[in-house]
């Protein structure tokens, strides 16, 4: 039985995937990255208690966090947050949240 022809193909696999490994992972990149880039905004989510968003058209969209003093009661979902501009309405607190964590927790390249 003749061996030859698949050593050489398998030799030829190994050559290609090691090909591949190399040049998919930056095998001898030469650039330096920033492994600790700094934080555009220096201030944790919770002591933010405004945020107002001016988009291109003009209508700025505030947000407010109202502090609760009373005990909660029986009935609809209310939020921390309220949209106090262009109308007063309750802004779901999930998504302020997250919208909140992606800007203090953003960081420079």
């Amino acid at each position: 039985m003749n061996y030859r022809t698949p050593i050489i193909l398998l030799i030829l696999l190994v050559g290609i995937g090691a090909y591949i490994v190399f040049t998919s992972h930056g095998g001898g990149s030469s650039t330096v990255q920033n492994t600790n880039p700094q934080r555009i905004l220096d201030i944790p989510s919770s002591d933010v208690t405004k945020l107002t968003i001016s988009p291109a058209d003009g209508t700025p969209i505030i947000l407010e966090r109202s502090t609760q003093t009373s005990t909660p009661q029986i009935g609809p979902a209310v939020s921390d947050w309220k949209m106090t501009a262009p109308q007063e309405l309750y802004a779901d607190q999930f998504k302020v949240s997250d919208l909140l964590d992606a800007l203090t927790t953003a960081r420079r390249r």
